[in-house]
């Protein structure tokens, strides 16, 4: 049987970040709910950050279609997932680059990296 057919949708922390010269989104983690209403509890809670910040919640459906976002504080995302900003980012960042190391392996390339010629 499917689990997540049981859901109703996910929140997830982004951090924005420039990686190979590039723009990307360090996922920091979130959360699936299983009912429309635990989503849309969970959603409220998030306070908006009144600035511009590099970090963002997404609520998205469980297709992944990105429903909402909302600018945030490192503070909040922090509070909210029980860890420190720094932990999440870590984390975030090792599985960006094993993902782009998987890549590179699956295409036969080096990582640019990794490249010494």
């Amino acid at each position: 049987m499917n689990k997540c057919a049981k859901l109703a949708g996910t929140i997830r922390f982004i951090q924005s970040a420039t990686y190979k010269g590039r723009a990307a989104r360090i996922e920091l983690g979130g959360g699936a709910f299983p009912t429309a209403q635990t989503l849309a509890d969970a959603w409220s809670q998030i306070p908006a950050h009144p600035r511009i910040t590099p970090f963002e919640a997404q609520r998205l459906s469980l297709e992944g279609e990105i429903l909402d976002t909302r600018p945030v504080s490192g503070v909040d995302v922090a509070e909210i997932m029980g860890t420190s900003v720094q932990e999440l980012s870590a984390a975030g960042w090792a599985r960006l680059i094993l993902q782009d190391l998987a890549i590179a392996s699956r295409n036969g390339q080096a990582p640019r990296h990794l490249d010494r010629g």
